[in-house]
């Protein structure tokens, strides 16, 4: 909670804070998260990939497929708590599309 008042009463709309604090609520309050928003996180901080990974995962792997790798490889050498949650929701999706290939 603490978390999310900082950011919006701080970081404003959009960016890494603003997003974090919109995926948290739908991770653990189930709250809606359109991927039209998720998307917007994107278009509104040029150069910012990471909601990527959501949208990647949510689509079953449709949409976003090289930006979430691109996410995938900076963040393959990373230590950061943040990085290895990425990395480990692109890698659950990868398997699940590896198993589903194989079983055809």
């Amino acid at each position: 909670s603490e978390l999310k008042l900082f950011v919006d009463e701080r970081c404003g709309e959009w960016g890494a804070p603003a997003f974090w604090r919109r995926y948290i609520d739908w991770a653990d309050y189930a709250a809606d998260f359109p991927l039209d928003e998720c998307k917007r996180f994107m278009r509104e901080t040029v150069g910012y990939l990471e909601p990527s990974f959501f949208v990647f995962t949510t689509t079953g792997g449709t949409e976003m497929r090289s930006e979430a790798m691109t996410i995938f490889a900076e963040y393959s050498q990373s230590r950061k708590a943040r990085a290895a949650y990425v990395r480990s929701v692109i890698e659950s999706r990868l398997t699940t599309d590896s198993f589903y290939q194989r079983s055809r």
